[in-house]
């Protein structure tokens, strides 16, 4: 495991620091970035209290930074921050229909390990928009295949 995990795993300040870490200039945020997402698919439950900082790294400027937010989001989900996901569902799956095939498609993969997020897609499947049942239809055909 890399120093940065490594100190990361120490503490809490030391998380903290190295989640408002992500947002500073230069090169050194994709490191941290690196061992956050290996820290939340090792110990997803060390991530859980900074929950709602990974939720604003959803819209990060930064596609690396958001894509790796993206999927810790669904690494702590997967893990037991179930009741977390229905309350940003429709805002961590709205890049699936944004312009960005990357974002869209990390996201999606992000969605297939969360729990709720079949239902979410059903309920989409009659919704009154073209667009959105198309995307829906076809995010569940996805999903299911991934089983």
């Amino acid at each position: 495991m890399s120093r940065i995990a490594s100190r990361a795993k120490a503490d809490g300040a030391s998380l903290r620091h190295s989640i408002e870490g992500l947002q500073a200039a230069g090169t050194a945020k994709f490191r941290t970035a690196k061992a956050l997402l290996a820290l939340s698919e090792e110990e997803p439950r060390r991530l859980a209290p900074f929950f709602d900082d990974f939720r604003r790294l959803l819209v990060a400027e930064n596609n690396i930074i958001r894509w790796t937010a993206i999927r810790i989001v669904a690494n702590l989900v997967a893990a037991g921050s179930a009741e977390r996901a229905e309350e940003i569902l429709s805002e961590y799956l709205r890049p699936i229909s944004g312009p960005t095939m990357i974002t869209a498609a990390t996201t999606i993969a992000g969605a297939a390990r969360g729990r709720g997020v079949a239902a979410f897609v059903a309920r989409q499947t009659r919704n009154p928009r073209p667009a959105t049942r198309k995307k829906a239809e076809a995010l569940q055909r996805r999903l299911l295949r991934g089983r």
